[in-house]
C-alpha cells in the first residue's frame, strides 16, 4: 500500500495494492507501465478471489509459481556448499546444534533443518546455484 490514490477499476480512493499486469513470476518488471493501482476489493477480483489481504494474494502468487520450479526458488539459503558440508561433518561427529551454529555462523534453526532433511538442504543449494 502506498499513498492515497484513485482506484483504476472502481474510483475508490485510498490507500491501494499496486498489482503487476504481467506478473513478478512470469518475467513483469516494476515500472509505471506494468503497475495499475487497485482498491483491495477489485485487486481481490482480478485475482478471482472475494476480499483478500495482501499477504494472500502474495501467498496465492508464490503458489501459482510453485507449479514451475524455474520461476520459484524459494527462500535464498543462509549457506553455502562449503557450510552445508561443515554442518554435516559436525553433524555426524555428534557435535550439538548449539556449537555448530557457533562455528558455522548459521543460526540454531538452519542447523536443525539440515540435521532433520540434509536431502532438502542439498536441494535448496542445487536449485540456487
Amino acid at each position: 500500500m502506498g499513498k492515497r490514490e484513485e482506484c483504476s477499476s472502481c474510483e475508490y480512493v485510498g490507500y491501494l495494492h499496486r498489482h503487476h499486469v504481467v506478473p513478478k513470476v512470469l518475467g513483469g518488471s516494476d515500472k509505471a507501465s506494468n503497475i495499475v493501482s487497485l482498491c483491495e476489493d477489485c485487486h481481490g477480483l482480478v485475482h478471482g478471489l472475494d476480499k483478500v489481504s495482501h499477504r494472500s494474494l502474495q501467498m496465492a502468487g508464490i503458489e501459482a509459481a510453485k507449479v514451475d520450479d524455474r520461476k520459484y526458488l524459494g527462500r535464498k539459503p543462509s549457506y553455502t556448499q562449503e557450510t552445508l558440508s561443515l554442518v554435516n561433518d559436525l553433524l555426524s561427529q555428534g557435535v550439538g546444534v548449539s556449537e555448530i551454529s557457533r562455528i558455522a555462523l548459521l543460526s540454531r534453526q538452519t542447523i536443525i533443518r539440515i540435521r532433520f532433511d540434509p536431502v532438502a538442504a542439498e536441494k535448496v543449494l542445487e536449485r540456487w546455484y
